[in-house]
């Protein structure tokens, strides 16, 4: 699994959480 898609499993998992909010980046 690359880095990227780690970070992306780490947002999607804090979003669902609801632990926090971050805004769309568009260079993901």
């Amino acid at each position: 699994m690359s880095a990227k898609d780690k970070f992306h499993n780490l947002v999607k998992t804090a979003l669902e959480n609801d632990e926090w909010k971050i805004t769309s980046d568009p260079r993901l």
